[in-house]
């Protein structure tokens, strides 16, 4: 990580995505980033595609995915989300 220029407590308050130019998206915005690359070509990506989509040309559903987002974030080391702990 180190390498990358990004330190381990960023990485354990938010995730992170590193895209093809260098530059790195956190929180919500960077799993939008790997649904955009990771999902398949085609039709079958289509889907998960065009939830990130919606959420940039609908403002409140890009809120309401930041507020999830925080939700989860602040919470993952709970027993509810992470119950092997």
């Amino acid at each position: 990580m180190r390498q990358l220029g990004v330190s381990r407590s960023a990485c354990e308050k938010r995730v992170r995505f590193r895209d093809a130019r260098g530059r790195f998206h956190g929180g919500a915005f960077a799993v939008n980033r790997f649904i955009l690359h990771a999902a398949p070509p085609g039709r079958k990506g289509l889907p998960a595609r065009l939830l990130v989509v919606a959420a940039y040309v609908f403002p409140p559903l890009l809120l309401a995915e930041l507020a999830a987002y925080e939700i989860v974030a602040r919470n993952r080391h709970c027993r509810f989300l992470n119950p092997d702990r």
